[in-house]
């Protein structure tokens, strides 16, 4: 489970990169909570399934990509 949280933090972090985001945006842009992606980047904690799907669709990626499940 360890390594799952820490490809999806490093993975979530490069595509907001890509993107231009800070935490706060891409909170707002997916009406996220205040806090969240930094919890899921610091890796105390994984997003929902909910979650998961809408970061795959907002960043045009599958969620086997986010997890790590695929390159």
């Amino acid at each position: 489970m360890e390594r799952l949280t820490s490809i999806f933090a490093e993975r979530l972090s490069a595509l907001k990169i890509e993107k231009g985001l800070n935490n706060k945006q891409l909170e707002g842009e997916l009406k996220l909570g205040n806090g969240t992606v930094g919890k899921w980047e610091k890796q105390k904690s994984l997003p929902s399934a909910e979650c998961l799907v809408l970061l795959a669709k907002y960043f045009g990626v599958t969620t086997d990509y986010l997890l790590g499940l695929e390159d």
